[in-house]
């Protein structure tokens, strides 16, 4: 997994580490230098995982490439959460916003020493993401799940 994120303010415009340290937030607009208040957080992660046979991601044994009864699974997720900050702490709270992605089913191709590669099933997501004590646990609701479809033919090897 990797996650590459930036804040934002209610501009809109990135945030970035005050080099002079006088920012009682850190932060200053990139744009013009000012005071930086984080709004938003915008966030882009590439996951690796498994799926289980049987289930939604892995639904035939053709496409099984670990240990048998798995399948892998890639994604690459977005979310913009809301900020809010703490008046009591000063810390920056999560609260809610969109995410959306896709993500792919894949198998071996050619070479079995890397990690699967080649996809067999894709497909997208969204939703809402809100955040509840304790934090940083979030949960997804109002979302979406869209297989886009199991591509054959499947590979076979002789």
């Amino acid at each position: 997994m990797d996650e590459d994120a930036v804040l934002l303010n209610s501009a809109g415009h990135v945030l970035v580490p005050d080099p002079s340290g006088k920012s009682p937030t850190g932060l200053v607009d990139a744009t013009n230098g000012a005071v930086g208040i984080p709004a938003i957080r915008h966030a882009t992660s590439h996951l690796q995982g498994v799926a289980t046979l049987g289930s939604i991601l892995c639904p035939v044994p053709q496409l099984v490439t670990v240990r048998g009864n798995e399948c892998t699974v890639i994604a690459t997720g977005t979310d913009d959460v809301q900020l809010l900050i703490d008046p009591k702490t000063g810390q920056v709270i999560p609260t809610s916003g969109k995410v959306f992605g896709t993500y792919a089913v894949v198998v071996q191709l050619d070479n079995p020493t890397d990690s699967p590669e080649f996809p067999v099933q894709t497909g997208t997501f969204s939703g809402v993401i809100n955040f509840q004590p304790p934090l940083p646990l979030g949960f997804v609701s109002e979302g979406i799940f869209t297989i886009d479809g199991i591509h054959s033919p499947l590979l076979r090897r002789s």
